[in-house]
């Protein structure tokens, strides 16, 4: 499965490897790819990955998810 979430806030390459290694840490997660550019978020994950954990933990980061 694949999720994109959309994210405010983040303006380099040291935010989407915090992101990254955040999102990584979750359960279910396979992979996350992050686009700067298009401020968005793919979450590649299995059926049991909860979104809303992935949500607030982006959000605890400091960033927006919109």
């Amino acid at each position: 499965m694949i999720t994109v979430l959309k994210v405010e806030g983040m303006v380099c390459n040291h935010c989407a490897g915090i992101v990254k290694g955040e999102l990584m840490e979750h359960s279910g997660v396979k992979d996350v790819l992050v686009d700067i550019t298009a401020k968005e978020v793919r979450i590649e994950h299995d059926e049991n990955a909860n979104i809303q954990e992935l949500k607030d933990a982006i959000e605890d980061l400091g960033y927006e998810v919109v």
